[in-house]
């Protein structure tokens, strides 16, 4: 299972929100998140076979020129850390409503809320709803009507 860690909670100072990950077959516990001081990670979902954390982060725990909140994925059957909120093309978006995620059982589809209009037909100025596929880095609005969408969970 994952968990998220409040550091410093008694005096509630300066705050930093980890994420780890316990193996329940050898209680090992290992950080998700990189190895920073400082930072806010939070919202962790994995997958049902838990090889695969999805959550949200202020660190930068990838290559991609990002200094703001955002959608990782931390494989830990290949130790690799992706950045979900990345179009095909290498374009980072960012989210003005924040980051609410869900992660589909075998650890393929991500789906989540953003503000900003991913695809050309998203014209209705509101936040929506997304699936990426992560085999394919294919985005896919799913909230299809004029209200929008908030979230997410699969």
């Amino acid at each position: 299972f994952s968990i998220r860690d409040t550091a410093d909670s008694k005096t509630w100072g300066n705050q930093e929100t980890k994420i780890y990950r316990k193996n329940l077959l050898n209680d090992e516990i290992i950080r998700i998140d990189g190895t920073n001081r400082g930072g806010y990670s939070s919202n962790p979902r994995t997958n049902s076979n838990g090889t695969k954390i999805l959550f949200t982060s202020d660190l930068k725990l990838t290559t991609d020129n990002i200094n703001a909140n955002a959608i990782y994925l931390a494989g830990l059957d290949d130790g690799n850390t992706i950045l979900i909120n990345k179009k095909k093309d290498g374009t980072i978006f960012l989210s003005d409503y924040g980051w609410h995620a869900d992660l589909s059982a075998d650890g393929n589809i991500v789906v989540f809320q953003t503000g900003e209009a991913i695809d050309k037909s998203d014209t209705n100025g509101i936040s929506d709803v997304y699936m990426k596929n992560i085999a394919t880095s294919a985005i896919t609005r799913i909230s299809l009507n004029s209200n929008g969408g908030i979230y997410p969970f699969i």
